[in-house]
């Protein structure tokens, strides 16, 4: 059929060089409206390349605008989205963006661990890394065959041979000695939420998303779920008893309003977002103000420590050491630790009460200051 129509415009051309010049007009028309059929082609071949349902790099563009909308409606963090769209990129320029989803195997995962462990051999990126990016990927595909994209899911899509080992580190943890030093160097908001690290084991995050129907202002406890695990059915809510002093700034910065704690220009303590571009954004005011007092202090240790310091000496109590998962907030991993705190009503209690008293919180001056 092209070649019956290449062959018809070429007469065409033909036709013009020997006719009469009155007629060139006519046959210019002709001309025209055959330039004007081809454009229409190539149009439609522009439209149909991007309505693109059957190449990787089309199923992933699909599948994150699908997560797109799971953001905006507030279901997936930005930073979660912005991580899983960072792994399929990467795992998309791996493969070849023009790839028929169709031809992903078995034996395509099996390639992509053993790239993904290339890498981590060669130290360009960490074991914990490499194995979210397979973690995304994994869920991609199972989307994928949801989506009929795939007939059927690799046989190998859920095998541990396809796992990477994430290094095991020593706990991390502050010396007790730090943990004073930390908090006679900072005062106001930034002490309270230290304070909220060491007590309740609060990450920036949880302490920004701290609710005031979350807290019994009357009991002094703090009941939720951690942010991070809040729509997981398995993770416990879990009560914490406030320190005095925990508690006494706590009233002293509640805003009185939904969230307890804000910034003073009246935003949230940790904002993230995705701009116009799709770039992701994270402002951390928690993060800001701790680094600041780092930096006037002899210290180097992160936020995250506060909590894993708390969890730490709680398991190396003898009586309170089933006790640790559930200060993180995890579900318990034992039935040891079920039993210990099925039986025991005020078991986190007691523990909260032994790490007062080994941080000797009743001995700094500047939470002393702040009694009434």
């Amino acid at each position: 059929m092209d070649e019956f129509r290449a062959e018809m415009l070429k007469r065409r051309v033909k036709i013009a060089i020997t006719i009469k010049p009155e007629a060139i007009d006519e046959v210019s028309s002709l001309q025209r409206a055959e330039i004007q059929w081809q454009d229409r082609l190539a149009n439609q071949g522009r439209v149909a390349s991007d309505d693109d349902t059957h190449s990787l790099g089309g199923w992933v563009k699909i599948y994150l605008a699908k997560e797109q909308q799971r953001v905006n409606a507030r279901e997936l963090s930005p930073g979660r989205f912005s991580s899983a769209r960072a792994s399929l990129f990467f795992f998309r320029d791996w493969a070849g963006a023009q790839i028929d989803v169709a031809s992903i195997s078995g034996q395509t995962l099996s390639r992509y661990h053993s790239h993904l462990l290339d890498l981590v051999t060669a130290n360009s990126c960490s074991a914990t890394y490499a194995g979210d990016r397979l973690v995304v990927v994994r869920s991609f595909i199972r989307w994928l065959w949801g989506q009929d994209a795939i007939e059927s899911l690799p046989k190998n899509i859920g095998s541990k041979e396809l796992r990477i080992t994430r290094r095991t580190k020593a706990p991390e943890a502050m010396t007790l000695d730090e943990v004073t030093t930390l908090l006679r160097g900072t005062t106001g908001l930034n002490q309270l939420c230290i304070l909220l690290g060491l007590n309740c084991g609060m990450t920036q995050k949880d302490i920004s998303d701290l609710l005031d129907a979350d807290v019994s202002w009357t009991d002094g406890t703090i009941t939720r779920k951690r942010s991070k695990t809040l729509k997981h059915v398995g993770v416990p809510t879990v009560t914490y008893k406030l320190w005095p002093e925990t508690m006494r700034l706590l009233r002293q910065y509640r805003t009185g309003g939904e969230v307890v704690l804000l910034t003073q220009s009246g935003k949230r303590l940790v904002e993230e977002r995705l701009d116009e571009s799709g770039t992701y954004r994270k402002s951390d005011s928690v993060k800001a103000a701790y680094d600041r007092a780092l930096a006037k202090l002899p210290l180097s240790k992160p936020f995250k420590l506060l909590r894993k310091t708390s969890a730490t000496l709680i398991n190396a109590h003898p009586q309170h050491r089933n006790l640790a998962q559930l200060f993180l907030g995890h579900a318990p991993s034992t039935i040891a630790e079920k039993h210990y705190i099925a039986t025991s009503k005020n078991a986190l209690d007691e523990a909260l009460n032994y790490l007062r008293a080994e941080y000797r919180i009743g001995e700094i001056e500047s939470l002393k200051c702040e009694e009434s």
